[in-house]
């Protein structure tokens, strides 16, 4: 049985990769447990048996894009008006505040029979009526490149610069923060495919670079987040081995590096360090209603300065999707990753997360979607967990192929054990809005 009829289709990491890279950033769009860095391989399950409710094409109302040369360029904007009870995410005297939401965006697609190219660029901009400190102005930009080489064998190159703002709900976040926390993004990534018989081998190499902007405290003093500031580089080497045309096992073996720019504080070694992480799993996409992929490991990080201890345990990420019918989509999300502390006397956490969506496609035109995320951190020398927690509700109604409604409404609530990490805090935040594409 060859390749092909295995992981049917060449380009599935290419265009998973190609989602991952080009999502809306910014706060608003943000999930708890979705992790900082972006992820060097992404999880490859699709093989064409099962198609989820958001990934169905629906030509009737789908951007027909504008035609130049051998590209396509598909311009978006969509723009909401929205509330919230708690706009400063304070534990008491919460302030209510209304806002609006712009999101311009514009990917321009090649449609070549071999190799592709596409770029996308857009922005995220809020506006609060009552408390502009609370402003973002976030945006990025992306590209990404495939050359196939031979039918075998492809390579991909791919860039994304972005201006973020850092969710108060995560456990990173500064904890009395007035101002919206802002930090750039940019990621370089190689990406080598090659297959033969039965398997197929994956080589990447990451490289991240984050940079914080100062931000508003409470007290009306400016904190300056350079401490902050760093470099990540991975590489990845991943192997997979079809055992049927819908399953197939797969080992990876990732190697990072973590610079920061200057001290945690004067006389204060900041968490340069080294990390290595081996996993091993399954990627399936079955005829019976279920497609996804699962993979548990062990990762190690030592840390230069003996000031840290060193972090090393269970890795784990799942995701799985469920359809029990065509209508209707189950997805489960898993993760269990070391992440960076900001707090001194902690060298860094563990990031257990679990969420749950359903999509429902209850009319061809209107997506009903609804979820739920839970996440604990256990901070490495410090009593006590940080619990968060998010559910949300939304639906997308499109009236034409260039016009559509859409809502959403979410409640996130966090409870912190570590009195260094913050206060507890809650929101209810609700919108809804026009989407207007070409």
């Amino acid at each position: 049985m060859g390749v092909s009829s295995l992981f049917l289709g060449k380009n599935v990491v290419v265009a998973t990769s190609a989602l991952l890279l080009f999502v809306p950033v910014g706060a608003s769009a943000q999930q708890i447990n979705e992790p900082l860095l972006e992820t060097a391989l992404p999880p490859i399950y699709d093989r064409g048996r099962n198609v989820s409710v958001i990934d169905r094409q629906r030509p009737e109302y789908q951007a027909v894009g504008l035609h130049v040369g051998g590209f396509t360029a598909y311009p978006s904007l969509q723009v909401s008006l929205g509330n919230t009870d708690n706009v400063l995410l304070t534990q008491a005297d919460k302030l209510n505040d209304g806002f609006v939401n712009i999101r311009p965006r514009a990917v321009l697609q090649s449609s070549w029979s071999i190799n592709s190219v596409r770029i996308d660029a857009g922005a995220n901009l809020v506006r609060y009526f009552g408390n502009p400190v609370r402003n973002e102005n976030g945006w990025y930009t992306a590209a990404t490149g495939r050359y196939d080489a031979t039918p075998d064998l492809s390579l991909t190159l791919s860039g994304r610069t972005a201006r973020q703002y850092e969710s108060r709900f995560s456990g990173i976040a500064v904890t009395d923060a007035r101002g919206a926390s802002a930090y750039q993004t940019t990621n370089l990534r190689a990406l080598a495919k090659y297959e033969f018989a039965r398997s197929r081998i994956m080589a990447a190499a990451n490289f991240n670079r984050l940079t914080y902007s100062d931000v508003l405290l409470f007290d009306g003093s400016t904190l300056n987040q350079r401490n902050r500031d760093r470099d990540v580089s991975i590489g990845v080497l991943h192997y997979e081995y079809g055992l049927t045309p819908d399953t197939s096992v797969f080992t990876e073996v990732s190697y990072s590096r973590t610079k920061y720019d200057i001290e945690l504080k004067p006389n204060v070694a900041n968490r340069d360090s080294n990390e290595w992480k081996a996993v091993a799993g399954l990627s399936f996409d079955l005829a019976a209603p279920f497609r996804g992929s699962l993979a548990i490991g062990y990762v190690d990080r030592k840390f230069d300065s003996v000031v840290y201890r060193r972090l090393r345990g269970l890795s784990a990420a799942a995701r799985v999707e469920y359809f029990p019918t065509q209508l209707t989509t189950v997805t489960l999300n898993l993760r269990r990753e070391v992440e960076d502390a900001n707090v001194v006397g902690s060298s860094g956490y563990f990031a257990n997360s679990l969420s749950l969506r359903i999509d429902h496609e209850l009319l061809r035109s209107l997506i009903l979607s609804a979820g739920g995320e839970y996440q604990i951190d256990d901070y490495i020398d410090l009593p006590g967990t940080l619990r968060i927690f998010r559910v949300q509700g939304s639906a997308k109604y499109m009236l034409t192929n260039w016009m559509g409604l859409n809502a959403e409404a979410r409640y996130s609530k966090r409870n912190s054990s570590v009195p260094l990490i913050g206060a507890d805090i809650a929101e209810r935040r609700a919108m809804i809005g026009v989407i207007l594409q070409r």
